[in-house]
C-alpha cells in the first residue's frame, strides 16, 4: 500500500536498508540516505511520508488482525457453548442410567456406544492444614506495579523513590524520553 509518492532514490535506499521480514534496519541505512544529493528538508519530508505509509499499513494490518481475533472469539464462544451442551447431556444420561440401575452397563447401537470408565481424582478436605510443605505449590513471584510506583513519586513530587528517606537504595526513577512524532 502506498499513500505518498516519494523520490525513487530515497525509497530504494530505505528498501535496501531495511529487512522486510524482521524490520531490522541495517547499519548503513543512514550512510545510504546521507549519500543522496538531496536537500535535507526534502529528504526529511520524503522519509516522514514513508514512515506515515508504514504506520497506515500497520494500522490496516492490525485492524485485519483485530477482525480475525473477534471472529475467532465468536467461534471459540460457540465451540464452548456446544461443548457445555454436550457435557450437560452426558451428565443427564449418566444420572438417568444410574437411577435405572444401569451404571457400569455397556449400551451399544450402530450409531453410538455408551461405556462407563473408572477414574479418580484427589480432593483436598476443606480447612485441612496440609503438611509437610512438599505438598504445597510454590508461591507465585511478586510483580512490581509501575503505576503504583509512578503514583507514589507523583504524590511525593520526586523523580526517585527510595526504600526509606535516608536510604541510598533507589527503587524506581522517572526517566524522561523524547520521541519524534510524525503526523
Amino acid at each position: 500500500m502506498k499513500l505518498y509518492e516519494i523520490r525513487d532514490e530515497i525509497e530504494r535506499a530505505i528498501l535496501d536498508g531495511i529487512d522486510p521480514e524482521t524490520g531490522e534496519v541495517s547499519d548503513d541505512l543512514e550512510q545510504r540516505l546521507n549519500a543522496l544529493n538531496i536537500e535535507l528538508r526534502e529528504k526529511a519530508i520524503n522519509v516522514a511520508c514513508y514512515v506515515k505509509g508504514l504506520e497506515a499499513e500497520a494500522e490496516a494490518t492490525a485492524a485485519i488482525g483485530d477482525a480475525i481475533r473477534k471472529q475467532a472469539a465468536q467461534h471459540d464462544a460457540r465451540a464452548k457453548s456446544l461443548r457445555n451442551q454436550a457435557d450437560r447431556l452426558v451428565a443427564y444420561l449418566a444420572h438417568q442410567l444410574e437411577g435405572a440401575g444401569l451404571q457400569g452397563t455397556k449400551i451399544t447401537d450402530p450409531r453410538a456406544e455408551l461405556r462407563w470408565h473408572k477414574s479418580s481424582r484427589v480432593e483436598v478436605v476443606a480447612g485441612a492444614d496440609v503438611q509437610p510443605d512438599c505438598y504445597l505449590l510454590p508461591p507465585k513471584p511478586r510483580e512490581v506495579s509501575k503505576k503504583a510506583l509512578a503514583d507514589a513519586m507523583k504524590l511525593r513530587h520526586t523523580s526517585e523513590l527510595r526504600l526509606a528517606d535516608d536510604d541510598q537504595t533507589v527503587l524506581a526513577r522517572v526517566v524522561e524520553m523524547h520521541r519524534l512524532k510524525i503526523k
